[in-house]
C-alpha cells in the first residue's frame, strides 16, 4: 500500500509543480500583453487575472497532499497509522478500556529522524522527550501522552502542543505529511485541531471504526466536521479489533520484544530534547495476513472461524444509515464519473464542488488499495479544479482577442463602404435638390401666389393691430419727423416679409419631406456611427450639422421688396417717400387705416415670378454652400479615419500574429495539463500513416474512446509551437458534428523526443481516406455520398467562421458505412485571424492563395479539384498538372488559368459543377448550398439509373443472354 501513496503524492507534486510553471507562464505573457501600448498611448488589448481568480489560485496551487487520521479510539487511528508506513511507529495503548490522553501527531521528512513539541504558531516547546533505549523502532507513549498538571491551573501549552515527527519516509519525501487527531484531550476541539492541521494543505481524511456503531459523540463531530468543511470527504474504515491478544502478539512481535506487550512501551529518560526513531523496518508479510484474517472477527472478539452472524451484517447497515443521515454518504452507489464529465462538472460549478465522494470499506484487507483510490480522487479533483480555473482564464482571455480580431476586422471592412455610402446618398440628395430648384420654379410661383391670396385678409388684420416698437407716436396720430414714418413703414414691412418668409419656406419643406424619408434617415444614421466612431475629434459633428444646412435649405429663403417688385415700382416708392419727406408736404396720421394702406401696398408691389427667382436662387446657393461643407467635412472625416483604421491593421496583425498565439499556447499546455490528470498519458501503437507535419499511430483507447488515431507533431521553435496552439484551440472548439472528424484532447508528451517536446492530438479513429478508398475501387454511388458529405462539413466550418484551407482527398476519412468526415483541421482559422499565409496542397490551392488576399471561397475551389477526382475514379495527376516538373510550375499554370481536363466518363452536369467551383473569380464561384442540391440532383438521377439498369438487368437473367450479348466481355458489360 505505501507504494501505491508514494505513487499518488509524487504523481501530486508532480503534476502541482506543472501548475506553478504554467502559472508563471501566464502572468509574464499577461504582463507583457498589457505592457504594449499603441500609437495613440491605449492599449490595445488586456489579459488579466480577476482578484477572485488570482485568490482562488494562489490558495490552492502551492498546497500539499496530507493524510490526516481521525477516529472513534486511539488504537483505531495507531492501527490505520502503522498500516500507512508498513511499520509500527506508534505504540498501541496499553489500557485499551480507559482510551488514552494522546497529543496531535504530525508526521513530516528529515534526513535525520527526530522528535519535538511545537506550538500552533511554529512556537516549539523547550521540553524533555521521553526517550527509549532500544533500537528506536516505535515511538515511545510516554511522547505521546498529555503530561497531568498537579496544579489547579492547566498548562495549555502542553495541552495544544503537537508532536512533530521527522522521518525519512518516501511517503513524506516531496512535502507530504500524515497526522493522527489527538485523543480524549479535554477543552479542545477535534475539527478545531483538524482545520490547523489542514491548512494551505490537500487533506486526504481517513476514520478509523473501531465499535459497531458510532457513538453520538462521535456523530456530533462528524456533524461538526462537515459544517465546517462542507466541501470535505472522509475514507470511512472499519478497523478489526486490535485490542485482542492475537493482534497486540504481533505489535509485540514487531517490536522485538516477546515476553511483554507492555514492555515495549518502556520508557528510557534521556537529556536531550529530541529523539532518534529507526524507521528501516516495516511490517512483514506475516503482520499483513494475520491483519486481513481478523477481519472477520467482530470487535466483541468473536473467533475468526465463526461464521459471520446476522447482527453483523444489521450493525453494518446501521453504520451506514448513521454516516448516510450525517450526510456523508449517499443511498446511491459512489459515482464514477467519466473523466470528461468529470472535467465539465467542474467547469460548470467553477470548482466549488466537493473534492470526492465519501466512502465506507468494512473489509480491512482492502484498506490498501481502497486508501490509494480514494487518495487519487481527492488529489485529482483538486488538481482539477485549480487547473480548470487557469484553463478558463486562458479561453475567456483567447475568445476576448478572437471577438477583438473580429470586431477590427469587421470595422476595416464596413467604414469604407460607409464612407462611400454616405457620398453617394449625398450627392443624390444634392442633386434632388438642385433639380427641384431648377425644375419647380413655375410650382414655387404658383404657391407662392396661393400663399399670398390665401394670407391677405390675416395679413392685413395683423398689421393692423401692430404696436410699432422704439417709435413714440402720440394720440394725435401724427410722427414727429420723416424718419419716424420710415420706420413706421419698414416695421409694417418686415412684419409682412417675414410671416410670407415663414409660410412660404414651410410649404417648400413639404416637398423636401418626401427626399428626407427616403435619403436622410438611413444617411443620418450612417453619419453619426462614423463620428461616434470618431469620438476623439473635436470636429467629428461636422458632416451632421453641413448635413442638416441642406435639408434646411428651404427654411432659409428671404422674400424682400426688391426682390418680390419690379424696378419702376421701387423707383415710384422711392419717389413717393422723396415727396413725403419734403416741408411743405403735410405726414399721414398714423393709424389703422394707414397700416392697412402700407400692408396693402407692400403686398400689392410684390411679383410672384421675381419672387420665385429669387428663392430658386436662394435655395441653389445654400444648398451649394452646404454641399461644399459636407464634402470638406467628410474628407476630413475620411482622412481622420484612414488613420485610425492603420492603427487598428496594426493592432489587428499584433492581436493575431503575437498575442493570440501566446494565450493559445498557454490553452494548449492547460488542457494538455487537465487532459494528462484526467486520462494520462496514451499508448501509441503502430504507425497507420505520416504526413508533412507528423505521424500518425494507432491506440487502443484514450478518455472512453476506442479506437482513436494519436498525432504526434514535434513543433520545432516557439512561433510553431504557438501556431499549432492556436489551430489546436479552433480544431477543438469545433462542435461535434456527422461530417467533422472529432479531436477528444491533446497531451504535451516532454518524453517524446530529446530535442523538443511532441503535442500528441488524440482523434477518432476510422477506416481509411478518400485517396485509398478511391485507389480501391469505390463505387460511384458512394463516391457522390461521400462529395455531399464533404460539402456538409465544409458547410458547417463555414457557419461557424471557419476556412478549412486544406481540403484534399487525403482529408477525408470514410467510416464503415463509407459515409465522409473531414478531417486535420490544422490549417484551418476564422477569417478575422487568417495572416494571408500561403497553405494547402499546391494542386487544391486557389489562384487568390497566392494574393494572400482570400475568403472562404478557397474551400469551393479546393473542392472543385476533389470533385474531379470522385467523378474520375481514380487519383493520377490531372494530365495538364502532370507535365509540371516542381511546385513553382504548377502555381505558374494555376494562376494562368490551367484546370484539369475533361474525361470521357464525365457526365455535363458534374463538369459544370466543377468549372463554376474551380472559377479564377471567386465572386463567381457557387455558394456551398447550391452546390450541395445540384449533387444531391445528380446522386437522385444516377441512383434512379441504376436501379433501372438492375431491374433490366434482372429481368435478362431470369430469361437467359440475347444470343447478341454473348460474345460481350465483362468490361463491355460493366459500361452498359
Amino acid at each position: 500500500m505505501g507504494t501505491h501513496l508514494v505513487q499518488e503524492f509524487c504523481r501530486f507534486c508532480r503534476e502541482s509543480k506543472r501548475l506553478r510553471q504554467l502559472l508563471r507562464d501566464t502572468r509574464r505573457c499577461f504582463r507583457e500583453i498589457n505592457s504594449v501600448r499603441g500609437a495613440d498611448g491605449k492599449r490595445p488589448c488586456s489579459a488579466q487575472l480577476s482578484e477572485q481568480e488570482n485568490l482562488d489560485i494562489e490558495s490552492n496551487i502551492n498546497k500539499v497532499p496530507c493524510l490526516i487520521v481521525l477516529g472513534q479510539t486511539c488504537a483505531a487511528k495507531v492501527h490505520v497509522i502503522n498500516q500507512i508506513f508498513q511499520q509500527v511507529v506508534l505504540p498501541l495503548p496499553d489500557d485499551h478500556q480507559v482510551e488514552p490522553r494522546w497529543r496531535t501527531v504530525c508526521f513530516r521528512y528529515g534526513s535525520t529522524p527526530s522528535l519535538s513539541l511545537s506550538l500552533p504558531g511554529s512556537y516549539e516547546l523547550v521540553n524533555d522527550l521521553m526517550l527509549r533505549d532500544d533500537a528506536w523502532k516505535t515511538i515511545s507513549a510516554q511522547n505521546l501522552e498529555l503530561r497531568e498538571n498537579e496544579s489547579d491551573i492547566p498548562d495549555l501549552a502542553d495541552g495544544t502542543a503537537t508532536l512533530e515527527v521527522k522521518m525519512r519516509h518516501s511517503l513524506l519525501k516531496d512535502g507530504g505529511m500524515v497526522a493522527m487527531s489527538p485523543s480524549s484531550v479535554e477543552g479542545m476541539c477535534a475539527w478545531e485541531d483538524f482545520g490547523r492541521i489542514s491548512k494551505n494543505r490537500v487533506p486526504v481524511v481517513i476514520y478509523a471504526i473501531a465499535r459497531n456503531k458510532l457513538s453520538e459523540q462521535d456523530l456530533l463531530f462528524l456533524r461538526e466536521l462537515l459544517e465546517i468543511h462542507p466541501d470535505i470527504s472522509v475514507f470511512f474504515i472499519k478497523v478489526p479489533d486490535v485490542t485482542s491478544p492475537r493482534l497486540r502478539g504481533n505489535h509485540c512481535h514487531d517490536n522485538g520484544h516477546n515476553h511483554d506487550c507492555k514492555s515495549t512501551n518502556g520508557v528510557s529518560h534521556g537529556d536531550h530534547k529530541t529523539t532518534n526513531i529507526d524507521t528501516s523496518t516495516t511490517l512483514n508479510q506475516n503482520n499483513v495476513h494475520i491483519i486481513i484474517e481478523t477481519q472477520t472477527a467482530t470487535s466483541d472478539g468473536i473467533d475468526e472461524n465463526t461464521p459471520q452472524s446476522p447482527d453483523t451484517v444489521v450493525t453494518s447497515v446501521g453504520m451506514f444509515q448513521q454516516l448516510l443521515h450525517v450526510g456523508f454518504l449517499s443511498p446511491l452507489p459512489p459515482s464514477r464519473l467519466s473523466s470528461s464529465k468529470l472535467a465539465q462538472t467542474f467547469t460548470e460549478s467553477g470548482g466549488s464542488s466537493r473534492a470526492s465522494d465519501s466512502e465506507l470499506v468494512e473489509d480491512f484487507a482492502q484498506f490498501p488499495d481502497a486508501v490509494a483510490a480514494f487518495t487519487h480522487q481527492v488529489l485529482e479533483r483538486h488538481l482539477l479544479r485549480v487547473t480548470n480555473l487557469l484553463h478558463l482564464v486562458h479561453t475567456r482571455t483567447l475568445e476576448t482577442f478572437i471577438l477583438v480580431a473580429f470586431d477590427m476586422s469587421r470595422d476595416m471592412l464596413v467604414t469604407p463602404r460607409k464612407l462611400e455610402f454616405a457620398r453617394e446618398r449625398e450627392g443624390e440628395l444634392y442633386e434632388s435638390l438642385m433639380q427641384m430648384a431648377l425644375l419647380k420654379q413655375d410650382e414655387i410661383q404658383n404657391l407662392i401666389a396661393t400663399t399670398i391670396s390665401g394670407m391677405r385678409d390675416e395679413l392685413l388684420e395683423k398689421a393692423t393691430d401692430y404696436e410699432f416698437i422704439g417709435v413714440n407716436i402720440p394720440d394725435s396720430g401724427c410722427p414727429g419727423s420723416s424718419s419716424d414714418l420710415k420706420v413706421c413703414s419698414a416695421e409694417i414691412q418686415d412684419l409682412m416679409l417675414g410671416s410670407l418668409n415663414r409660410a412660404i419656406a414651410g410649404k417648400l419643406l413639404g416637398s423636401v419631406d418626401v427626399l428626407r424619408d427616403s435619403y436622410t434617415g438611413v444617411l443620418t444614421r450612417c453619419l453619426r456611427s462614423l463620428e461616434e466612431t470618431d469620438h476623439e475629434s473635436t470636429e467629428a459633428t461636422r458632416t451632421t450639422e453641413a448635413l442638416k444646412e441642406i435639408l434646411n435649405s428651404a427654411y432659409q429663403v428671404e422674400i424682400t421688396v426688391r426682390a418680390g417688385a419690379s424696378l419702376a415700382r421701387v423707383l415710384l416708392e422711392k419717389m413717393k417717400q422723396l415727396m413725403h419727406s419734403m416741408p411743405w408736404r403735410t405726414s399721414p396720421l398714423i393709424n389703422n387705416e394707414w397700416k392697412r394702406k402700407v400692408a396693402a401696398d407692400m403686398l400689392n408691389s410684390l411679383r410672384e415670378t421675381r419672387l420665385a427667382k429669387s428663392i430658386c436662387s436662394q435655395i441653389k446657393d445654400h444648398l451649394r454652400r452646404s454641399h461644399d461643407a459636407f464634402t470638406a467635412a467628410l474628407k476630413q472625416l475620411e482622412a481622420r479615419h484612414c488613420g485610425r483604421l492603420e492603427r487598428t491593421e496594426e493592432q489587428r496583425l499584433r492581436l493575431r500574429k503575437c498575442y493570440a498565439p501566446r494565450v493559445a499556447r498557454l490553452v494548449l499546455e492547460s488542457t494538455s495539463l487537465r487532459d494528462s490528470i484526467l486520462f494520462g498519458m496514451p499508448v501509441l501503437g503502430r504507425e497507420i500513416g505520416r504526413g508533412q507535419y507528423g505521424v500518425v499511430y494507432s491506440c487502443e483507447s484514450w478518455a472512453g474512446t476506442a479506437p482513436c488515431a494519436i498525432k504526434t507533431v514535434v513543433p520545432p521553435d516557439d512561433r510553431h509551437w504557438n501556431d499549432l496552439a492556436l489551430e489546436f484551440y479552433y480544431t477543438k472548439n469545433v462542435p461535434e458534428h456527422d461530417r467533422i472528424v472529432a479531436l477528444r484532447g491533446a497531451i504535451i508528451d516532454t518524453t517524446f523526443s530529446l530535442a523538443s517536446p511532441a503535442v500528441l492530438l488524440v482523434m477518432d479513429r476510422l477506416q481509411r481516406d478518400l485517396y485509398v478508398a478511391i485507389k480501391t475501387g469505390l463505387d460511384w454511388l458512394s463516391r457522390l455520398q461521400v462529395a455531399i458529405d464533404v460539402v456538409e462539413g465544409i458547410r458547417y466550418l463555414h457557419s461557424l467562421g471557419l476556412v478549412h484551407r486544406d481540403i484534399k482527398l487525403k482529408n477525408v476519412l470514410l467510416d464503415k458505412q463509407n459515409r465522409g468526415k473531414i478531417t486535420d483541421l490544422g490549417f484551418c482559422k476564422p477569417e478575422a485571424m487568417m495572416s494571408g499565409s500561403i497553405v494547402g496542397t499546391p494542386i487544391h490551392m486557389a489562384p487568390e492563395l497566392f494574393t494572400k488576399r482570400y475568403d472562404s471561397s478557397v474551400d469551393v475551389y479546393a473542392f472543385g479539384i476533389l470533385f474531379w477526382y470522385v467523378c474520375a475514379g481514380h487519383t493520377q495527376l490531372p494530365y495538364a498538372f502532370e507535365q509540371c516538373q516542381d511546385k513553382e510550375m504548377l502555381w505558374t499554370s494555376v494562376k494562368r488559368g490551367i484546370r484539369p481536363e475533361r474525361l470521357q466518363q464525365f457526365q455535363p452536369d458534374c463538369w459544370e459543377l466543377m468549372n463554376e467551383s474551380w472559377d479564377g473569380n471567386p465572386s463567381r464561384r457557387p455558394l456551398l448550398g447550391d452546390v450541395e442540391v445540384k449533387l444531391r440532383a445528380i446522386y437522385r438521377r444516377n441512383y434512379d439509373e441504376q436501379g433501372k439498369k438492375q431491374c433490366h438487368h434482372s429481368q435478362r437473367l431470369s430469361t437467359g443472354p440475347l444470343p447478341s450479348e454473348t460474345g460481350l466481355s465483362s468490361v463491355d458489360m460493366d459500361s452498359i
